[in-house]
């Protein structure tokens, strides 16, 4: 995580100075606060940078994944360090796969996070399932129907719980300073889809650590892909085609680009290449100048 950390603190500073003054002196003439000016004019701003540097922080996070089993730290990397010392391709190859489909999963939220929502034409429906490019067909809105009816009683649900639990954090903080209080209220009612995902997780934990055990994944919904794998990878290691083919194709590379480029670098004195792109430069140079006309 430390070494994951840099992208995202160099991308959400640069994001938030690279806003234009004018936005900032046009929201300070306005008479907003640094706090009004940091949550509701720099941030919104500078969102596709800082979802950027999250981006890469979980990429470089994953990346790192299996290294950091080195250091005692458990989880999918330790499954992928065992299997690649035990040499079980087809273990080795479930937990890489899980990894890559981590970082493919995570890339889409974070970009879908930065990406603005599309404003829809009065006399469309919007679709939260099926593709939005099929809204004229008459099956896909009859199929979008109950998506649309749930939809809209999850976000009465939502906006309720949300504007009492402003409500309350604008009373509280009220108490010690009301320009806060109303912006913390403000930010916390446009959330509204964010702090009850954040209730129904702490009921769903409570629930599951302290009743019946709901949060593990089925056992019927497994898939494994190990066994596969290795007996086709044991069958391979005994047959004499593909051992020929290997061999075939380790030889060609060796002799054929390794081998030359090993000579080229050995035997080459490192003053003939340096005089070599000194004038490569110097040639490069002269043909980019411009030349005037007489």
């Amino acid at each position: 995580m430390i070494y994951s950390m840099p992208p995202i603190i160099r991308l959400t500073n640069t994001g938030i100075r690279q806003v234009s003054k004018e936005t900032v002196e046009s929201a300070t003439s306005f008479g907003s606060s640094k706090l009004q000016l940091l949550l509701k004019i720099k941030i919104p701003m500078s969102l596709p940078s800082i979802m950027m540097g999250i981006n890469q922080v979980i990429m470089m996070a994953l990346a790192l994944v299996v290294l950091a089993c080195f250091i005692g730290a458990e989880g999918i990397g330790g499954q992928v360090w065992q299997a690649i010392r035990r040499l079980d391709v087809g273990w080795a190859m479930e937990g890489g796969l899980c990894i890559l489909f981590m970082a493919i999963m995570f890339d889409r939220f974070s970009k879908a996070c930065s990406n603005k929502e599309d404003k829809l034409p009065s006399n469309v429906k919007k679709f939260h399932l099926i593709p939005q490019n099929l809204e004229k067909y008459k099956i896909a809105r009859i199929l979008e129907m109950p998506l649309d009816i749930a939809s809209k009683i999850i976000d009465f649900i939502c906006i309720k719980i949300t504007n009492f639990i402003a409500i309350i954090t604008s009373i509280i903080v009220s108490i010690f300073n009301k320009n806060t209080a109303n912006d913390i209220g403000e930010f916390i009612s446009r959330r509204f889809y964010l702090i009850p995902s954040l209730i129904a997780l702490f009921v769903i934990s409570f629930i599951d650590s302290n009743f019946y055990e709901i949060g593990s994944f089925p056992k019927e919904w497994k898939l494994s892909i190990r066994q596969p794998i290795s007996n086709a990878v044991e069958s391979l290691t005994v047959d004499p085609g593909f051992i020929a083919f290997s061999k075939g194709l380790r030889g060609f590379v060796y002799l054929n680009l390794l081998r030359p480029l090993d000579i080229f670098l050995t035997h080459t004195p490192w003053k003939v290449l340096n005089i070599n792109l000194q004038e490569y430069i110097e040639v490069k140079n002269a043909v980019s100048i411009p030349i005037p006309a007489a």
